[in-house]
C-alpha cells in the first residue's frame, strides 16, 4: 500500500507543479491585463516551448511586446499568428506594421 500511495503523491506533485499549455495562456493573458507584459511574455514563451502551434500564444505575446515599445517582435508574432490560422491577427499587422 506504501508504494501505491508513493507513486500517487509522485504523479500528483508532477501534475501540481507543471502548469497546462491552457493555463499558461490564461497567466499570461492576465498579466497582460494587469500591465505586467514582461512577466505574460515570459507565460506565453513557455506556452509556445509546450505548443509551437497555438497561434493565440504568439498573437498575446505580440501584444504585449507591442505594449513595451517592440514593433518588429510585435509583428512578426501577430505574422505567425496570421500563418497558423488566427485570421484576426491581421488587423493589428495593418495598424502598426505597414
Amino acid at each position: 500500500m506504501k508504494n501505491v500511495f508513493f507513486i500517487f503523491l509522485l504523479f500528483w506533485s508532477s501534475n501540481a507543479c507543471s502548469p497546462t499549455a491552457q493555463e499558461y495562456l490564461d497567466r499570461g493573458v492576465a498579466k497582460g491585463k494587469l500591465g505586467d507584459h514582461r512577466g505574460a511574455i515570459a507565460d506565453f514563451n513557455k506556452l509556445i516551448e509546450l505548443d509551437p502551434g497555438d497561434a493565440s500564444a504568439y498573437y498575446n505575446r505580440g501584444v504585449s511586446k507591442h505594449k513595451l515599445g517592440d514593433k518588429n517582435g510585435a509583428c512578426l508574432d501577430w505574422s505567425k499568428a496570421g500563418e497558423l490560422g488566427l485570421g484576426e491577427a491581421y488587423e493589428p499587422i495593418r495598424e502598426y506594421c505597414n
